[in-house]
């Protein structure tokens, strides 16, 4: 039986779009076993999904994800907690915060960060100053998707010892939980640009890691940026191939404005600023969901046939 990524790649899926879109995310070390939704796992503290879920009922849910302990990275006794928050809304980044905590005190911690951010000083001694150093957090999740624990776990090893060793100082690298998009195993997340890759290979690395290639390159393997809508993120895409990887960087503000068309095209407004020159700028992008391109392939391997949409670009104008 074909893996069910194997089979979305075969049939021409297009993975922009369909990154989650959360501007906050909580990533909690979590050990094995994971149950298909990680929060439910009995390694996961029930008090912080209770106060994700109570966030996300006042209107600001955080995406919760899991990562395994790492040998090397974790520490006896203490649970790390990192907390990606995107406020600015034209920074390329997302805000971090990394704390080590005792397991009793992880619930306090998530309750200030989530509701009384100024009461989160009193883990001042606990909080570890790594605004420097890169998150990778690549799909390992087993029990949601095999396609996850086989192609996942290749591409994880790959890039925690070619490049994650080597640089310890710039670059970690993790197993986590679901992504979303099992069928576009290998999935990674990469903090703190807060960016989603799909189908990733090994000759993929080079270019994704050292962005010193064509963006181009990558173009059937970015997903999107989290902070975006997908018509926003389908948008998005297309400057990042026009501009390289320097748009990354870029300071950016997202309109969405409905387009009247009778396709149900939107034009998404992109202005830029380049922090390093001072230059800026405006993309304007016609996208829309494509139904004439609607795939039907398994959700997961040998599960049920689910519908994936497409969306295309109709037109990119720079203005500036």
């Amino acid at each position: 039986m074909a893996f069910c990524s194997q089979v979305a790649q075969a049939a021409g899926f297009h993975p922009v779009g369909t990154a989650p879109t959360y501007m906050s995310h909580l990533v909690v070390e979590c050990p094995l076993p994971w149950e298909r939704e990680v929060a439910e796992s009995e390694t996961f503290p029930a008090e912080v999904a209770a106060l994700a879920a109570r966030a996300g009922q006042e209107g600001d849910e955080p995406r919760i994800t899991g990562i395994m302990p790492d040998p090397e990275y974790s520490q006896p006794g203490l649970t790390r907690l990192f907390y990606y928050t995107h406020t600015d809304s034209r920074s390329p980044m997302y805000a971090k915060r990394e704390f080590s905590v005792p397991p009793a005190e992880l619930p306090g911690l998530v309750e200030a960060l989530l509701f009384a951010p100024g009461e989160s000083q009193r883990y001042a001694a606990l909080e570890q100053h790594t605004a420097g150093i890169r998150e990778v957090l690549v799909c390992n999740h087993g029990s949601r998707d095999r396609c996850c624990a086989t192609f996942g776990f290749q591409i994880y090893r790959e890039l925690r010892e070619t490049y994650a060793r080597r640089q310890p100082e710039s670059v970690r690298v993790w197993r986590c939980s679901h992504l979303g998009g099992h069928r576009m195993s290998p999935t990674l997340l990469d903090f703190p640009t807060g960016r989603y890759y799909a189908y990733v290979s090994s000759a993929d690395l080079p270019n994704l890691i050292q962005q010193d290639g064509a963006a181009g390159a990558l173009d059937r393997r970015y997903r999107g940026w989290s902070r975006l809508s997908p018509l926003e993120q389908t948008a998005e895409h297309a400057v990042w191939l026009a501009e390289g990887w320097r748009w990354t960087t870029y300071e950016v503000a997202s309109a969405v404005t409905p387009g009247g068309e009778a396709d149900g095209a939107v034009t998404v407004q992109l202005d830029y600023t380049d922090p390093a020159s001072a230059r800026s700028g405006t993309y304007r992008v016609v996208v829309r969901e494509a139904p004439e391109r609607l795939l039907h392939f398994p959700s997961s391997c040998g599960k049920e046939v689910e519908p994936q949409p497409q969306f295309v670009v109709e037109r990119v104008d720079k203005l500036q």
